[in-house]
């Protein structure tokens, strides 16, 4: 049903709160003034952050990459995944990810070595590294920092950190 905006204009209501139009309980949003003229300018300022994305998930631990995988295609990611370093080498090779959650201790090129590749690469220099370690102190989260990761996150962690960390890095 059409709603009366207070501008005077007329328009649908978009989806409720924590829909890909929403991030606040307003039904028009304009993201900068929280106040929309209609669902045509809340849709041109839909936050691209939220759109299906593609994520490349780098984990040796098959019981957490199994877990992340459906977890993040529910959240409307497309979902590229890798055992090692070298498989995710290869996969960014052939698809350039939006996003990067990375484990740092792999086996053969470890986490540190793989982001620190990635930002001499011209084409994955810009995508965002998350990085997931179960070795945090300041000196792990400097070197993941120098490598070229955007946030560093300890394991065990709970999902929506992880997801609010990788929607944090997306650019806008």
């Amino acid at each position: 049903m059409l709603r009366s905006l207070p501008d005077g204009s007329r328009a649908w209501p978009l989806p409720a709160r924590g829909s890909i139009f929403d991030e606040t309980t307003n039904p028009f949003v304009d993201f900068k003034s929280r106040r929309a003229t209609s669902l045509v300018v809340a849709v041109e300022r839909l936050d691209t952050r939220l759109m299906s994305r593609r994520i490349l998930i780098v984990e040796d631990v098959d019981d957490l990459r199994q877990a992340y995988v459906p977890w993040f295609e529910a959240n409307g990611f497309e979902v590229s995944e890798a055992r090692n370093g070298e498989e995710a080498l290869e996969i960014s090779g052939r698809e350039r990810p939006d996003v990067v959650l990375l484990d740092i201790n792999l086996p053969g090129i470890d986490g540190y070595s793989l982001a620190s590749l990635w930002q001499r690469d011209p084409r994955m220099a810009q995508v965002p590294v998350v990085a997931l370690t179960g070795c945090i102190g300041d000196e792990d989260d400097l070197r993941a920092t120098h490598s070229g990761c955007v946030v560093t996150l300890p394991k065990p962690c709970m999902p929506d950190v992880i997801m609010a960390a990788v929607r944090g890095a997306l650019p806008a």
